[in-house]
């Protein structure tokens, strides 16, 4: 049985110790926190045994295998680098750091010290996801891909009336890009693998970091539109366009349902066209039958017993490059906010 401990008392870590219960082999062991009286409000809410308080202690205890990572983005690299050199399992939320030298750092760490590291990026572990190639075939070649992740923030009218939070906090390495856009990015990579270009602009908030943005990623045969926001409501899907037809997605982190959509061949202006695809509409029933997060967590335990799955770090690094260069195209700088 693998015990873990969680650090960041959020509700995404609500979300993953949901999915704890249930993943076989795995149980939650303590709750981290800066103070005793926070630790223990949340250790009584979700039934947790045991309340540390520091990373020192965390580091320190010997009845913790692995812990995951939960705290501001600032945080995730210097935590996760103590953890491993204390010999924890590391599963951190995303982005796993600010910057791709972070991480590097952070897998430095882990293979010196022979532990797990890996993001927890729910769509990299999901089974649609991972069988999304087929579908691909289906329509491919692709030529064209728009993955979009708009969501309004309720922090954002906090922020209007002055009072800045985490999400929008430049000296925390927040931000679109870092909290939505990390996903589109990644949901890319999943797709194509690391792009040939990148072309990025952002929307920035006086006096934080990006509230929106676009990235235009380019290959070889095909290109990928990603558009994310903190400031804005979206109601678009994200599209995949190929040849043959394409694939329209509800949601990128927790999708319900895939649509099919072939090429008919035919034409508005009522003159015959080529030859139709030959595929049929349908709509794919895609929902997870567990937690969405449980798969994550899944393959987090088994590369602690020993079962090697590189591709996830793999696609993590491209993505921090990614992530990287948009950041310098549109002037975000974490010590200071947008310029």
């Amino acid at each position: 049985m693998v015990r873990l401990a969680v650090i960041g008392s959020n509700f995404v870590t609500d979300w993953l110790i949901d999915a704890l219960r249930e993943t076989p082999g795995v149980e939650l062991a303590a709750v981290c926190s800066r103070t005793l009286e926070r630790g223990q409000e949340y250790a009584a809410r979700h039934g947790a045994p045991k309340v540390i308080v520091g990373l020192d202690d965390l580091c320190r205890d010997p009845d913790i295998d692995a812990v995951y990572v939960a705290t501001p983005n600032l945080f995730h690299a210097p935590q996760t680098i103590a953890l491993l050199e204390s010999g924890k399992h590391v599963l951190c939320e995303k982005p796993v750091a600010t910057d791709c030298a972070s991480f590097d750092a952070m897998c430095d760490a882990a293979r010196k010290h022979n532990r797990v590291l890996m993001e927890a990026m729910v769509c990299a572990h999901l089974p649609c996801w991972l069988e999304i190639h087929k579908l691909l075939d289906e329509i491919g070649p692709v030529r064209r891909v728009s993955i979009t992740f708009c969501q309004y923030s309720s922090r954002y009218d906090k922020f209007k009336a002055g009072i800045v939070e985490n999400a929008f906090d430049p000296t925390l390495g927040n931000g679109a890009l870092m909290d939505l856009g990390v996903y589109c990015v990644h949901a890319a990579q999943m797709i194509f693998g690391a792009p040939k270009s990148v072309r990025a602009a952002a929307v920035k908030i006086p006096g934080s970091i990006d509230g929106a943005g676009s990235i235009l990623l380019g290959y070889d045969d095909c290109i990928a539109d990603i558009q994310y926001s903190k400031i804005s409501q979206g109601a678009q899907l994200t599209e995949i366009q190929g040849e043959g037809g394409s694939l329209l997605i509800d949601s990128i982190t927790r999708p319900t349902t895939w649509r099919l959509i072939p090429r008919t061949g035919k034409r508005a202006d009522g003159l015959s066209g080529v030859s139709g695809s030959g595929l049929s509409e349908r709509s794919i029933d895609v929902l997870a039958p567990r937690h969405a997060m449980a798969y994550e967590l899944s393959d987090f335990l088994r590369q602690i017993h020993g079962e090697s799955m590189p591709q996830f770090n793999e696609n993590t690094r491209a993505v921090m490059q990614v992530l990287d260069e948009a950041r310098a195209q549109t002037g975000v700088d974490f010590r200071k906010g947008s310029v």
